[in-house]
């Protein structure tokens, strides 16, 4: 792997590349992880909560990013919402003394719901990546 001259063009077409290649319907699983952890909160971004969202997502995609540069577009890339273990963990607590009152605490159940079956979805993916690598 040569790092030399590195930029983050390549590794993101690539990685747009792969999610094209992808059944629609994950292409539209992608689409809603991208509007429940990025879009929805920007409209929030005063809120702590919205704020880490964003920036988990932007970890995220910069571990993905990386992923793909080292190994290209494989089940591996799981491991890009690592931090979505502790983003879901922090989520599930703040849903006590966040009332479904307002969109705002519906969107934080939405962001529960859609991250932790994604990481259950990426558990499962790098398992098998690491199976069939034997």
């Amino acid at each position: 792997m040569n790092w030399k001259g590195f930029t983050v063009i390549h590794p993101m077409k690539d990685f747009y590349q792969g999610i094209r290649k992808l059944h629609i319907g994950w292409q539209v699983w992608v689409l809603i992880m991208g509007i429940v952890n990025f879009l929805i909160p920007a409209f929030y971004f005063h809120r702590f909560e919205a704020q880490l969202s964003i920036v988990a997502m932007l970890v995220s995609m910069v571990i993905g990013l990386t992923l793909v540069k080292i190994q290209g577009f494989t089940k591996l890339l799981g491991w890009m919402h690592i931090l979505w273990v502790p983003l879901v963990a922090f989520f599930i607590f703040q849903m006590e003394s966040t009332p479904m009152t307002d969109f705002y605490g519906v969107w934080i159940r939405i962001l529960v719901v859609i991250n932790g079956t994604s990481l259950i979805i990426d558990t499962m993916d790098v398992i098998q990546f690491y199976k069939n690598k034997r």
